[in-house]
């Protein structure tokens, strides 16, 4: 038996490219075509994963990004579903990635010390 840990972390690669795949090929809102999935988190019980994203534009592309993307979430998880064969599929939810935009301020912080 494999430990949970592991079947984790492929779920959360497998949704992940999925998701940029289907994002970029097979939606019909150009808005999804700007987002980049960075990374998915499943909960332990598989129950939610949460999708990170980014997207090269504006703030107003960034918001309008986040009401498609919330739209199109069940589009998105009969895909994802569909091709991993799952009978239940952990819920999808859309967080924008703040990580790259904090460790920007936080470089330039250090580098005001300097």
């Amino acid at each position: 038996m494999r430990p949970k840990g592991l079947r984790q972390a492929r779920l959360n690669e497998a949704i992940k490219e999925i998701l940029s795949l289907v994002l970029l090929t097979r939606s019909q809102d150009p808005r999804l075509r700007a987002c980049i999935v960075t990374q998915v988190a499943c909960t332990p019980d598989f129950s939610l994963a949460t999708v990170y994203y980014r997207t090269m534009g504006t703030v107003e592309s960034r918001e309008g990004l986040a009401q498609a993307l919330e739209k199109a979430v069940p589009f998105l998880r009969r895909e994802v579903q569909t091709s991993l064969k799952m009978r239940a599929l952990p819920g999808l939810r859309f967080r924008y990635d703040e990580v790259p935009d904090e460790a920007a301020r936080i470089d330039a912080l250090l580098e005001d010390l300097h």
